[in-house]
């Protein structure tokens, strides 16, 4: 599971549920369903075995613990109830490697603190730059970007899409299913742990949206 201090960089990306398709004229509130605190702790587990890496559950399983314990609802949703005028948006981390040692060097000589609600803040960015609000989380990966789109999802209010962007553990940001069919990350968002607030709107493809984002990472 990767580390929050090793994280440099969020990427946070918009997909359209249905690009091209009409909006629905009546406006219902699809069904989701609320999840059990074991049904949450079955999840994180099997997450972590799909990962097919080094991954643990027991750090996320307290958190979502504590999380219940403060009356947050984690809630699920089909991918067949997302109405055709919801926005999803995926949260992910870049730069599991760490920053150059000179940055590491600097920003600790300066003191800069660190921003808090890191996820909350790069999803706020990349909304109020398309003028749309997200309705829906969808994970990018297994493992550690499991309990992360769960607690985000609780934290907005909002469902978790019951699915996944890939079906294991990647290391990049192209490696996932919708670059494979044509669906670009970007216009994404990205915010660094120093509060760096960064836009791509239009990367020539999903290999430079990557490199982009790590060039970041590795300078935060």
């Amino acid at each position: 599971m990767m580390s929050l201090r090793r994280m440099a960089v969020l990427f946070i990306a918009a997909l359209p549920v249905l690009a091209g398709t009409s909006c629905t004229q009546i406006k219902q509130t699809p069904p989701t369903r609320i999840l059990s605190e074991q049904e949450i702790i079955d999840l994180l587990v099997g997450s972590c075995i799909q990962a097919t890496r080094g991954a643990g559950s027991e750090g996320a399983v307290r958190q979502v613990k504590q999380a219940l314990a403060e009356g947050k609802e984690f809630k699920i949703i089909s991918v067949e109830d997302i109405p055709d005028d919801w926005m999803v948006v995926v949260p992910a981390g870049v730069g599991g490697g760490g920053a150059w040692q000179y940055v590491r060097e600097r920003t600790s000589q300066q003191g800069l603190p660190r921003a808090q609600d890191t996820y909350l803040k790069a999803i706020s960015l990349l909304s109020d730059y398309i003028g749309k609000e997200f309705h829906a989380i969808v994970r990018c990966e297994p493992a550690g970007a499991m309990s992360t789109a769960l607690m985000v999802a609780a934290d907005m209010g909002i469902p978790l899409v019951d699915a996944c962007l890939s079906g294991r553990a990647r290391p990049e940001i192209q490696q996932q299913i919708p670059w494979t069919v044509g669906i670009p990350s970007t216009p994404a968002g990205l915010f660094t742990r120093w509060g760096d607030e960064i836009i791509i709107t239009k990367a020539v493809d999903d290999y430079r949206a990557e490199d982009l984002s790590r060039a970041v990472a590795v300078a935060s």
